[in-house]
């Protein structure tokens, strides 16, 4: 990601051109890429990078240029989504930059969305949710994460529901891809309810 700033500079990284990039590495890499490249370019050699949640839906979440039109003003705005935590953190973020910059576009708002679901799967255990043509896989580290009456009430509840047991442990789930991030948003609420009764 530095050699990408040094050999063409920040703009490019920050428009439109650089949204197919984006859509291949993934918006959580991409936005780890470009804060961790900004660190070193700031004289912070160390770096930490833990591990995240790895968010891969087939949706376009980015920030068009006739949005956010301004380079630096767009790195603060993809820092700001990146630091997503809760609802609380969305409602201000909104207001925040229904002030700044006026309405939201979809694509901005497709990527709040991915930036809250991010955290919640997270929080959840789980280590990634991949989009699949019509099924999303939602993949976690350890074994115990699901109870077999966890299992249960979930294919109670989509009946459809497929388990890997090996690792890499996870559930496929089928959903309408015209309404993904809906889907996967219900899902992971019905999963935290699901864990919050234990």
């Amino acid at each position: 990601a530095m050699k990408d700033l040094e050999l063409r500079g920040a703009g490019n990284i920050l428009g439109e051109v650089q949204h197919g990039h984006m859509s291949s590495i993934g918006y959580d890499l991409y936005v780890k890429m470009l804060h961790d490249s900004i660190s070193e370019l700031k004289g912070n050699v160390s770096v930490k990078r833990e591990v995240e949640c790895e968010i891969n839906l087939k949706v376009s979440a980015y920030i068009p240029k006739k949005y956010i039109d301004d380079e630096d003003e767009k790195v603060i705005a993809y820092k700001e989504i990146s630091s997503i935590e809760n609802e609380k953190d969305v409602e201000k973020l909104i207001d925040d930059f229904l002030d700044r910059f006026g309405d939201i576009p979809k694509e901005t708002e497709n990527l709040i969305n991915i930036a809250l679901i991010k955290s919640k799967a997270k929080n959840i255990g789980f280590k990634s949710i991949i989009q699949k043509n019509d099924k999303v896989e939602f993949s976690f580290i350890r074994e115990a994460l699901f109870t077999l009456e966890d299992i249960s009430k979930i294919k109670e509840r989509y009946k459809d529901a497929e388990f890997m047991m090996k690792i890499p442990y996870g559930i496929k789930i089928k959903v309408d891809k015209t309404n993904i991030i809906k889907e996967v948003e219900t899902f992971l609420r019905f999963i935290n309810e699901l864990k919050e009764k234990v």
